[in-house]
């Protein structure tokens, strides 16, 4: 199937990590977007529609020097794919968000039938279109022509999954089932003491809420490093050869083609500037199938 390639360029990080602590994202974080409709669209030559399960086979990732002034001997970066994962709660709020869509164009008399309704992944992460960075081309919008609408992330309404569990309507209010006997009594616990609910209760919970998008990011991490180091042109015993990895995720099913590359953490050489070193890293994306949300 087809393979599109994408290449992007950055600065090393000062102290090597784009993270402010443990689990918690920086404002220097590098993040790019891959936006697969886009390239296929431009691959055979027609409309791809964004709104679809793009079944991703691999995802490969190489270095590679960008070639400027300073001298790179040893690039290392790890980081993660990001992408929302096609639940059932996510197509609703996404097939919602295209009513919207649908109804507010023709309001304004627009019937086009080749236009697209178009969203992007989350904040920061943009195809390099518009001073906001954080759409695709093309992105639909709402309000504001700074509120591109995206699936994660932004205000209650920009967020496509946000505004879908602000609105639904759920009946919470379900009745606890009755024990059968010989497999539970509520005796079997003391609840009060735990700090806990009795189990056997429905819609009590708090790990899940009934019918909601959820706005929590799939992720695949990787890790690619290029190193080479030579003193001189004379024989050196402490020089070491050219090494190198490709990384490859595989089986990634991306809603609306959504591939974000969220990069944290990268090797800086401290005899030099951190923002004097940089890395390019090439991402080749194998796309096995797509189907209609």
């Amino acid at each position: 199937m087809p393979r599109l390639t994408y290449q992007f360029a950055g600065d090393m990080f000062n102290d090597g990590s784009g993270t402010a602590s443990l689990g918690v994202a920086h404002d220097n974080a590098h993040k790019y977007l891959i936006d697969v409709s886009e390239g296929l669209s431009e691959l055979y030559g027609r409309l791809i529609r964004q709104g679809q399960v793009f079944s991703i086979k691999s995802v490969e990732a190489r270095i590679f020097n960008p070639g400027t002034t300073t001298q790179d001997e040893n690039i290392v970066l790890a980081g993660k794919f990001i992408y929302a994962h096609p639940t059932g709660n996510r197509k609703k709020a996404w097939r919602t968000a295209l009513t919207t869509w649908i109804r507010n164009r023709r309001a304004l008399g627009i019937r086009s039938r080749n236009s697209d309704f178009r969203v992007g992944l989350s904040e920061d992460y943009s195809t390099d279109v518009g001073i906001f960075g954080e759409g695709v081309k093309f992105n639909s919008w709402i309000n504001a022509d700074d509120d591109p609408l995206l699936l994660f992330g932004g205000n209650d309404n920009q967020a496509i999954f946000r505004n879908h569990n602000r609105n639904m309507s759920i009946d919470l209010h379900a009745q606890p089932v009755n024990p059968s006997d010989g497999f539970g009594h509520w005796a079997q616990k003391d609840a009060d003491s735990l700090g806990d609910e009795l189990d056997f209760v429905t819609a009590e919970n708090s790990y899940f809420t009934l019918g909601e998008a959820s706005e929590v990011a799939q992720t695949v991490p990787f890790m690619v490093g290029l190193g080479a180091w030579s003193d001189d042109s004379q024989s050196d015993p402490n020089d070491f050869a050219f090494a190198t990895n490709v990384h490859r995720s595989e089986d990634i099913p991306a809603m609306c083609g959504l591939l974000g590359i969220y990069i944290d953490t990268s090797t800086v050489d401290d005899s030099e500037s951190g923002t004097a070193q940089d890395y390019g890293i090439e991402i080749t994306v194998d796309i096995e199938s797509w189907s209609p949300l």
